[in-house]
This record gives structure tokens, sequence and C-alpha cells, in this order.
């Protein structure tokens, strides 16, 4: 399952492993997902884009999640998009899974 993070200048998503709980729990209530096996990620900037039926989709045309220039961006500690996003899930603002 992948979550995202929406900030003025990037759209990041990490999609993650998940516990599915005893029995393989399918309706979600012991599912959780794990913090560390990030199975993909998805980078996109979004410098430059104002927002308008203009700018359409284009600025999630080219995934730079793999690019070296980028990964202070990912995974700075506590200020990095993946720890910011981790801690928005964590306050239960974002649920993993609807029942």
């Amino acid at each position: 399952m992948g979550y995202r993070l929406r900030t003025s200048t990037w759209a990041y998503t990490a999609w993650f492993e998940f516990d599915w709980g005893r029995n393989g729990d399918p309706a979600g209530a012991a599912s959780l997902p794990k913090w560390d096996a990030v199975v993909a990620r998805e980078l996109y900037t979004h410098v430059g884009d104002s927002g308008d039926e203009a700018d359409g989709e284009s600025f999630e045309w080219r995934n730079v999640a793999e690019e070296a220039a980028n990964h202070d961006a990912i995974y700075a500690p506590k200020t990095g998009l993946h720890d910011r996003l981790v801690a928005a899930i964590k306050t239960g603002i974002v649920k993993p899974l609807l029942n």
C-alpha cells in the first residue's frame, strides 16, 4: 500500500510491505505498515507548478526518487520526506487501511 506526502515542492509516495496480522486479517484490524520495508518510492518535483489546469499532470511524468541529487530530500533525518510521511501516518491522521 502506498502513502503520499505533498509539499509545495515535492510529491513523495512510499509503498510499504504490511504485517497483515493474525490469519492475514483482510479487514485490516491488525494490519500495520512495515516502516523499514519500502517496496518502491516515487518522487516528483513540483517546483514551478502553479496548480492550474494549464500545468495538468506534467509535473508527475518523471519519477526522480533514485536520483542522487534528491537523496537528502527523501532521507534527511526528521526533515526528509520519508520521516515526515511516517510521522503523519503514525499520528493517526492517515489510517493505514480503511475497513
